[in-house]
């Protein structure tokens, strides 16, 4: 009775030896921008995952297993695993659909003037923001990370880097152009709007156009709720 255990241990070990952590890079096939919060499924195992903000994703799959990526405005794809891909970090390219292309281009042409811009800085420190942290598993290089000065700033040009995106594309989205469009609000007063309701990064990159639209809107009521209560506070000077 003891063997049965112990056979189906073997057949657990023998599935996880089979399985392979595929690593990829998901990008634009014509401007070659990194694409974020693609999705990226196993249609074996059901498991999905979304592409980094470097359009970089790691996902769990055996041999044969069909992997779908799916992307808005972009032609889904299938690749299949192949034996000895892991630790292989391939790069895949997503081609526009031309119905999907033609509405991007007149509702949300500021999303491609953002990719190719940004692709366009991507190239120019390439190598700069290719430049990886040794691992603890090399001493040497590990203590050398630390202790150069020109190491410690590349590392914090790329946190900057990164961090300047992030607000580059919130601004894309969140801009003064439709928040005066939506609100009527312009000068200081549409600045001082947005600094004090400033946008979530994350939220700017899972929003739809709707809900962009919405999030301004609910924001701009209590706006004028706000002013409106500070309006009728009243100063010593006024109670004479």
């Amino acid at each position: 009775m003891r063997i049965l255990p112990f056979l189906c241990c073997l057949m657990i070990f023998a599935l996880q030896a089979k399985a392979v952590v595929w690593k990829g890079c998901l990008r634009d096939a014509e401007t070659g921008a990194p694409l974020l919060g693609a999705t990226i499924t196993n249609t074996r195992s059901a498991q999905s995952v979304q592409t980094d903000r470097d359009g970089n994703f790691e996902i769990e799959g055996s041999e044969g297993d069909r992997v779908t990526f799916v992307c808005p405005g972009y032609a889904t794809e299938t690749h299949i695993i192949l034996k000895g891909l892991e630790g292989v970090r391939l790069t895949f390219k997503l081609r526009m659909s031309g119905l999907q292309l033609r509405e991007v281009i007149i509702k949300q042409r500021y999303k491609t003037i953002y990719q190719r811009d940004s692709a366009d800085r991507a190239s120019t420190y390439t190598r700069t923001m290719a430049d990886k942290k040794a691992s603890i598993a090399s001493p040497v290089s590990f203590l050398a990370d630390r202790l150069s000065r020109q190491r410690r700033a590349v590392f914090r040009f790329q946190r900057d880097f990164r961090k300047n995106e992030d607000i580059r594309f919130v601004d894309s989205r969140y801009s003064p152009e439709l928040t005066n469009s939506l609100t009527g609000l312009s000068g200081d007063t549409l600045a001082y709007f947005m600094y004090t309701y400033q946008m979530p990064y994350d939220y700017a990159r899972s929003a739809s156009t709707l809900e962009l639209r919405a999030w301004i809107r609910a924001n701009y009521r209590d706006f004028l709720q706000k002013t409106d209560s500070l309006r009728n506070i009243k100063l010593p000077a006024d109670s004479n």
